[in-house]
């Protein structure tokens, strides 16, 4: 999947929803598939230049609001974040309690 270019010009919240749809259809591919994990990589954050940190809040964002929708019966797969490097990942865990605040884990690792 490719993301949202932020090295082209858009409005902010049109770079969300971008970045929000390319994972939605990742989470939405794979539950069709019904694969029982899936791995994804940090979209657009390289060469793209889209904010790390805003990227990790939409990302998590988008999936908290993906696995409320589903029903209580439904199987979601287990969703793996992939980091390229330490600014991905202190983004990450600087955001992820915001999102998953019922995680009684001490570590993202672990939702």
């Amino acid at each position: 999947m490719l993301g949202p270019d932020c090295r082209i010009k858009h409005e902010r919240d049109e770079m969300d929803s971008l970045l929000s749809n390319t994972y939605r259809s990742i989470l939405i591919t794979a539950q069709t598939h019904q694969l029982q994990t899936i791995a994804i990589p940090c979209i657009s954050t390289g060469i793209f230049k889209f904010p790390n940190d805003r990227a990790s809040m939409v990302v998590l964002h988008t999936i908290r609001a993906w696995l409320s929708e589903q029903k209580q019966d439904e199987t979601v797969p287990k969703v793996i974040l992939c980091m390229f490097g330490q600014i991905d990942l202190q983004s990450y865990l600087n955001h992820w309690r915001e999102y998953f605040p019922n995680i009684s884990s001490g570590h993202p690792s672990n939702i």
